[in-house]
Order: C-alpha cells, then sequence, then structure tokens
C-alpha cells in the first residue's frame, strides 16, 4: 500500500517533470525560430549590431535542447504510468512531428548559425547561396511553428 507522503512525492515529482517537458520544448523551439529570425535580419541588414552579437560563432545551446524532449516525456510517461499512450495514434504521431522538426532544425537551422558567423567575419561574402538557405530555412519555421503547435494539442488533448 502506498503512503500518502510518497503518492504526493511522486505527484510532484510527475507535475515538475511534465512542466520540464513543456517547457523545455517551447523554449528550444522558440530560440530555433528566434536564429530564424535573426538570419532573416541578417539577410535584410548584414551590418546590423545585434545580428552580429547574436551569430558570433559560438554554439546556440537553447536551440539544441530540443533533444531532451522525448527524455522528458519518456519519464513523463513513466511516472504517470501511461505506457500504454506509446502504441496510440496521438502519441505517434506528435513523436513523428518532433522528429522531423528536429532533424529540419538540425539540417536547415543550425548550420546557419555557422555559416552566417564565418560571412559576418568576412571569410565568406554574403552570398546568394547563403541568402537562399536563409529563405529556405525560414519557410522551415512555419512548417515548425505550426507542427509544433500540431505535437502540442495532440498531447494535450489526446484525440
Amino acid at each position: 500500500m502506498t503512503s500518502v507522503s510518497s503518492a504526493s512525492d511522486s505527484g510532484v515529482l510527475y507535475i515538475a517533470v511534465l512542466l520540464a517537458h513543456v517547457v523545455i520544448g517551447f523554449l528550444g523551439f522558440a530560440a530555433n525560430l528566434f536564429t530564424l529570425l535573426k538570419a532573416d535580419a541578417f539577410v535584410r541588414k548584414p551590418k546590423d549590431r545585434s545580428v552580429s552579437t547574436y551569430f558570433d560563432g559560438r554554439t546556440n545551446l537553447p536551440s539544441r535542447i530540443i533533444a531532451l524532449v522525448p527524455v522528458f516525456g519518456i519519464l513523463v510517461a513513466l511516472l504517470g504510468h501511461q505506457g500504454a499512450d506509446f502504441k496510440a495514434a496521438w502519441f505517434q504521431a506528435a513523436v513523428v512531428i518532433w522528429l522531423v522538426l528536429s532533424i529540419g532544425c538540425y539540417l536547415l537551422v543550425w548550420p546557419l548559425e555557422g555559416a552566417i558567423a564565418a560571412s559576418l567575419e568576412g571569410r565568406v561574402g554574403a552570398s546568394d547561396p547563403l541568402k537562399v538557405r536563409v529563405r529556405r530555412a525560414n519557410l522551415f519555421g512555419y512548417v515548425m511553428v505550426v507542427g509544433y503547435g500540431v505535437a502540442f494539442y495532440l498531447m494535450l488533448f489526446k484525440p
């Protein structure tokens, strides 16, 4: 038999992990979207100080935290005894959406950081191919916003 204390402790832990899962997902995708907004600013105003400050050659760690979303998602399922959810269509759809969005960030958004930083340092000019990459990544940004909204809806309402 479970004591009231341990039941409430596990409930608090469940809520904390659930909140971490949601916040990490939101902040990670928001950071990637912000990178795309700054990349668009680079195309429009490459000499803008905020652009050069943002693309300083360092890795944008907040955008990479989306990799932790499934880790906390699995913990949420285990703590909430929701293992059966893994077989549900809404869950699998949300995981596929997360996977597609993460791969898109890996292939389209994250490489822009280094390319723009190199361009700003003068090693590579603000070339037309780089501008095309930025535009392509910005189109992905729209997909990312819609995809994140759909995945969030699926996880929240479990249709």
